[in-house]
């Protein structure tokens, strides 16, 4: 039955929230006491520091709020008590600001990768403001590639035990044993070959060069049989060097830029990988748990054989001569050169011959079926068993009672719930089935990095908390992150390699608060115009950007046991009008249709025309007849019709802003915690919700206003893209009706 004609209000862009006065404005006038004990005096700092934390992400909500002024008076914001709304976003903050100040993060390593490739980068540089403008080498904190030291490499015993021909589906291995079908024609490469990097001694190559011939890395073809450049017929061959590994080892890199650029790129096709990101989609249920299992297969690349066809498309390093190696067949006299038989980090297509190679196995061990894999761009799996492999990396998930998290096979004799079935849950059936499929196929384990039935697991660089339901990336490596941009900024000056490293460092912590994407966008405008070997005072814009991230990063997490809310929401909006409404579904259907939900986002742009937007590819779901049929079939109350305030703008911007103003009423009424689905018709606010972000800048301004509500309420968006046609919200926007179910 239709409802009445909608209630009349104004735009809800100024929230009940924001701006919000600072919640611990005293903590500025405290004084830190002489006389108490050190246990005490720690415990005040940390108090302190949290408040100041606190007081700072309230201050970077009301700059969004505010639109991020710039050149204008200081914003002065009256001294009131909050109102309950607000206590809540406060406490929110607060604990979020406790735990991160709880501890520094650790010592940042002077070696490594990620965050410790990032300090030395930053330590590499001087530390004065007049060092802006100075050249710097090429290669000088831009690269963590080092000499191939023969002691610290990791090696295998022996590799190559596995054919990778009969490791593939029939499509693909038919591709594999002839890869000559992937190189590109001659007039589709440049004009001369890329000189690769070999960083290994020359005194030492020898020596190296037998160490690989006994594990059965490599052979020696004579160097008259060595493919050349279609072009300057120059020698087709590539280089090592080495990048920090696990500890002081040392991962062995090839290099082979000069035959990558000769041969086709199989990874949009062949590759479909997961994200540890992904676990923030999971909804737990209130009584259950999730416990994980990882498992790592050893030098993965290095077992996996190639065809003897392709070996001399795998040269590397320097002139050999037969000499030196008579007692591996070579004949004196002649000059040979060190040919890969393995696939190589490095490869351009290494990823995806290795990605099919581990999943071939798993399809081939009943595992790794179609309905519970994780892969990035598709909804979570609705199993309770979820699995996903990463190259060489696999994960098990399995959501269990809370009584039956700790339930393994010989745990606990006195285990009720074990007297059944033995503790042989689904995924110890699975764990099984796995090391099984490995050991038929003879793939080796690195079995110091399995673990099994952890409550608290890492799944691809991201923690999973199977009790407390928050997924995130390690809360130290947060503090550390946190750091460095804190560094950054302080010093003013910084090097597009040091700005790229950061902002991708951040990103990956960001990415399990989507909404949080929304912070950068001037630093990605300065990255893309900045020069390569000079570093560049960073703009104002720029600065405020890094430390609202850094600030930010203590709230960067996902409770996957919010619930999703039985009441959805559907929007739309005019140049002038907004509109909304809502229905109430029962659980399982509000579950769905958050499955439903778009997973991928993409960079939509305000110029796109009609034509474009119906026509331009995109790797988002379109809208269906099923969910357009789903949708007008619902039983919509509540319409809500109202004016914007302010100038007009863009129709995207307008159907932007009633998305914010729906969520902005549901927060406002106390909704807390919970997971909202809403349903709209604009590809561009699907697109930019969805991703978190947008690179246009009056989009951006409006999904930061978003970020600072789903913040302080703890509230995830979900949006459902779905035709013009059967958005009910058109209605209320336009001064009618609701539509009857149909």
């Amino acid at each position: 039955m239709a409802a009445q004609g909608s209630r009349a209000r104004t735009s809800a862009a100024s929230s009940a929230v924001f701006p919000m006065p600072l919640p611990f404005s005293e903590v500025e006038e405290e004084q830190e006491s002489e006389s108490l004990r050190a246990f005490e005096a720690r415990r005040r700092r940390k108090r302190r520091c949290s408040r100041h934390l606190t007081n700072l992400m309230a201050a970077a909500c009301n700059f969004f709020d505010a639109g991020c002024p710039k050149g204008a008076q200081p914003a002065r914001y009256p001294d009131r008590e909050l109102t309950e709304v607000q206590v809540s976003a406060v406490r929110r903050m607060q604990r979020d600001a406790e735990c991160m100040c709880a501890s520094s993060g650790g010592e940042i390593a002077s070696k490594g990768r990620g965050t410790s490739r990032l300090n030395s980068m930053i330590l590499g540089l001087e530390n004065r403001y007049s060092s802006s403008g100075r050249q710097i080498r090429a290669n000088e904190t831009v690269t963590v590639a080092q000499p191939v030291d023969g002691t610290r490499i990791s090696l295998p015993q022996k590799a190559g035990q596995l054919r990778g021909a009969k490791l593939m589906c029939p499509e693909r291995a038919k591709v594999f044993r002839d890869l000559h079908s992937i190189v590109l024609d001659e007039d589709r490469v440049g004009p001369r070959a890329i000189r690769s990097c070999h960083m290994l001694n020359r005194n030492d190559e020898v020596q190296f060069v037998r160490k690989l011939l006994e594990r059965e890395m490599i052979v020696l073809i004579e160097e008259s049989e060595i493919e050349r450049h279609p072009h300057d017929n120059s020698l087709l061959r590539g280089g090592f060097f080495a990048v920090p590994h696990k500890g002081e080892k040392l991962r062995l890199i090839y290099d082979r830029r000069c035959l990558n650029a000769l041969e086709a790129d199989l990874s949009p096709v062949w590759l479909k990988l997961p994200h540890g990101s992904q676990f923030t989609e999971c909804i737990l249920d209130s009584a259950c748990g999730l416990r994980g299992s990882a498992d790592d297969l050893a030098s993965w690349f290095y077992q996996i054989k190639h065809e003897e066809t392709w070996w001399r498309r795998q040269a590397v390093g320097r002139r050999l001569h037969g000499a030196d190696f008579a007692s591996f067949g070579a004949t004196p006299g002649r000059h040979y050169r060190a040919c890969l038989v393995v696939v190589a980090m490095g490869d351009r297509n290494g990823v995806a011959f290795a990605q099919e190679c581990h999943e071939y196995m798993l399809r081939a061990g009943d595992l790794l079926g179609v309905e519970q894999t994780l892969r990035f761009g598709e909804s979570f799996p609705k199993t309770q068993l979820v699995e996903g492999a990463y190259v060489d990396d696999h994960v098990f998930a399995l959501q269990v009672p809370l009584a039956r998290m700790k339930c393994t096979p010989g745990h606990d004799d006195s285990c009720e719930h074990c007297r059944d079935d033995g503790g042989r849950l689904e995924d110890v059936i699975a764990v099984e089935q796995l090391e099984e499929t490995y050991a038929k196929h003879g793939a080796e384990q690195s079995r110091e990095k399995s673990t099994r039935y952890l409550s608290e697991f890492v799944a691809w660089g991201t923690t999973v908390n199977g009790l407390s339901g928050q997924v995130s990336v390690a809360l130290d490596k947060r503090r550390q992150l946190a750091r460095l941009a804190y560094a950054v900024c302080k010093r003013g000056f910084a090097s597009k390699p040091i700005l790229l490293s950061l902002v991708g460092s951040l990103v990956h912590p960001i990415m399990h608060c989507r909404t949080m994407m929304s912070i950068f966008s001037e630093v990605y405008i300065f990255i893309a115009t900045m020069p390569s070997c000079t570093e560049c005072r960073l703009p104002p814009g720029v600065v405020d950007e890094l430390l609202i991230g850094s600030i930010m990063l203590a709230s960067c997490y996902t409770n996957i046991r919010a619930p999703v809310s039985s009441t959805l929401s559907a929007t739309d909006a005019t140049n002038e009008r907004g509109g909304a409404c809502r229905c109430t579904v029962p659980h399982k259907l509000a579950h769905a249709a958050y499955r439903r939900g778009e997973q991928r986002g993409e960079h939509g742009l305000l110029r796109w025309d009609d034509i474009e937007l119906e026509e331009l590819p995109t790797k988002m779901e379109r809208p269906s007849a099923e969910v357009d049929s789903l949708v007008k079939c619902l039983n919509w109350r509540s319409p809500i019709g109202y004016n914007f305030t302010g100038r007009r703008e863009h129709i995207n911007i307008m159907e932007l802003r009633a998305l914010l103003d729906e969520i902005t009423r549901r927060a406002e009424s106390g909704e807390r915690n919970t997971r909202i689905v809403v349903f709209i018709d604009s590809r561009v606010v699907t697109g930019c919700v969805t991703k978190g972000r947008s690179s246009s800048k009056p989009l951006n301004r409006w999904l930061r206003r978003l970020m600072i509500i789903c913040l302080a309420s703890e509230i995830r968006v979900k949006v459902v893209w779905t035709s013009t046609t059967a958005n009910p919200a058109d209605a209320p926007s336009r001064r009618a009706n609701l539509p009857v179910p149909s």
